[in-house]
């Protein structure tokens, strides 16, 4: 699959953060890419439409992206259920991080890779890829 038959959608409820994370994507040739201003926005786009990707904000309200990602996770269509998801958040403290980084390991089945149509994506963690964190999560009670 080409960058540009890849269809991605975006959750934020900050405009000016959808605009500029669609502009990145599209400025590195991914096409197709939708906005939310909300979980229940995508909730019903994610009904409408296939996607092939979730950047979706930690922080939202009424539905924030882990009560989203869950939803999504026991969605009843099973292609939605697997749509591979990535939290953005602004969270910069090393604790909130990790903290974050820990619950989304729970929910998300330990994702720390995805392959989208031969693009890797490959996850950050304050600087450091996933890659140099599994000697670090391999120890925790996950």
């Amino acid at each position: 699959m080409l960058r540009d038959e890849v269809n991605i959608l975006v959750v934020d409820d900050v405009n000016s953060m959808r605009v500029q994370i669609k502009e990145v994507l599209k400025g590195v040739g991914f096409r197709k890419v939708t906005v939310a201003s909300s979980g229940e926005e995508a909730k019903t786009i994610l009904d409408l439409a296939a996607f092939h990707l979730i950047l979706a904000d930690w922080h939202m309200a009424p539905t924030d992206g882990i009560q989203l990602l869950k939803a999504i996770r026991v969605h009843e269509n099973i292609r939605i259920q697997k749509i591979p998801f990535i939290m953005v958040t602004a969270e910069c403290t090393r604790e909130k991080v990790i903290d974050a980084t820990l619950l989304l390991l729970r929910i998300a089945a330990a994702i720390l890779f995805i392959q989208v149509g031969g693009l890797k994506i490959f996850g950050w963690f304050g600087g450091m890829p996933f890659s140099n964190l599994r000697p670090f999560m391999a120890h925790q009670s996950l």
